[in-house]
């Protein structure tokens, strides 16, 4: 009798620890469950809002792009988040509002959203809605740049660049410039052109530098200065004709040829 109960009390206890442990799995997924409906909700109207922001399959409708990223960005959808912060930084059919543009965009960075670290960088870059702290910009553009952002790289590329937030090292600012580059940045790019001709951060390499302008595809971007080094390394022109045309603009003075570089902060 007793080997029976025994027997009973062991069968039940592993039924006990089975359902345990069926527990421990089903409260996640249910809380999953709970929340997915909320979250597919929110996508859709960061999507919608996104499409009458752009005019993309509708007709552009800033006040219909604000009430939907609203909606989402009140459930803590970060993408909405960011795209909310834009509206009211650019005064998109909205009052301009850099304050609350800035307190969404942190709200959306810390959530891990890479565009919204490295938009987070620039606001802090160039005192949009807080105050100037170029050291905290730097900071973001490191976490975006750790995540992938090639324009959080470029930014780093300025930073060391220019010594802001950070002491000026040409060298550290080329290989940011030059991981920025290889994702395809244009405007990383157009800098490596620039460093490698002028030998900045490292030897002076002008055939390397008409590679990296022959990449770049930005040349509007650009002062005249710079569209001139484009349309001389891009439009069919041997590297002995850039390299002549170059010699010649260099010996105008180096400030005519850095001023070909537009190196500013990328959003």
């Amino acid at each position: 009798m007793k080997n029976m109960i025994r027997a009973a009390f062991s069968k039940h206890a592993v039924f006990l620890k089975v359902a345990l442990v069926a527990l421990l799995f089903f409260i996640p997924v249910t809380e999953v469950l709970a929340q997915n409906p909320q979250n597919s909700a929110a996508d859709d109207q960061d999507k919608l809002g996104t499409k009458y922001l752009t005019g993309n399959g509708v007709k552009k409708d800033f006040k219909k792009a604000y009430e939907n990223f609203s909606k989402a960005a009140a459930s803590g959808h970060a993408a909405a988040e960011l795209h909310l912060a834009q509206m009211l930084e650019n005064g998109e059919g909205v009052r301009k509002n850099p304050k609350r543009a800035f307190h969404l965009a942190k709200h959306s960075a810390e959530q891990g959203l890479v565009e919204a670290q490295n938009h987070l960088g620039w606001m802090y870059q160039k005192g949009i809605g807080t105050r100037i702290d170029s050291q905290s910009a730097v900071s973001w553009f490191r976490r975006a740049a750790a995540n992938g952002s090639a324009a959080a790289k470029y930014n780093l590329g300025v930073s060391y660049e220019r010594g802001v937030g950070v002491k000026a090292d040409p060298s550290v600012a080329l290989r940011w410039f030059h991981d920025s580059a290889q994702s395809g940045n244009p405007s990383a790019q157009f800098m490596l052109g620039v460093l490698y001709t002028l030998g900045i951060g490292t030897q002076q390499n002008l055939a390397e530098g008409h590679t990296w302008f022959q990449h770049a595809q930005e040349p509007t971007r650009w002062s005249q200065a710079g569209q001139n080094f484009l349309k001389a390394a891009q439009c069919g022109t041997s590297f002995k004709s850039f390299e002549f045309w170059l010699r010649k603009n260099l010996s105008r003075g180096e400030a005519m040829v850095k001023s070909a570089s537009t190196n500013d902060w990328m959003r």
